[in-house]
């Protein structure tokens, strides 16, 4: 009887140790990859201020004259208001198309 018990306790160790070099093979690897794609979110960061910056430069070129001398950005932002807040009862369901 000790041996079955003997037996069976080694094929437990052996699978118990093939078990734990299996994951650790698993979390190496998922580690790497991990680091991967944090240098790519680091770059992507990197990348977005930079943009965001271009953006704050590029708007900030847009000025208030410009837009003022501009008569087709005025006839929109009238259109827009008109369609939104001048509206009667029987106009109200053309608001939504417009």
């Amino acid at each position: 009887m000790n041996t079955k018990i003997l037996v069976a306790l080694v094929i437990m160790l052996v699978v118990s140790i093939f078990s734990n070099i299996a994951l650790g093979f698993n979390v190496s690897s998922e580690s790497k990859e991990n680091e991967k794609v944090e240098k790519v979110n680091k770059v992507l960061k990197v990348q977005v201020k930079e943009l965001e910056n271009g953006l704050d430069k590029a708007e900030g070129a847009i000025t208030d004259e410009q837009l003022s001398g501009n008569e087709e950005a005025k006839k929109t932002v009238e259109s827009f208001f008109n369609t939104q807040f001048n509206y009667t009862t029987d106009t109200y369901k053309e608001k939504f198309e417009k």
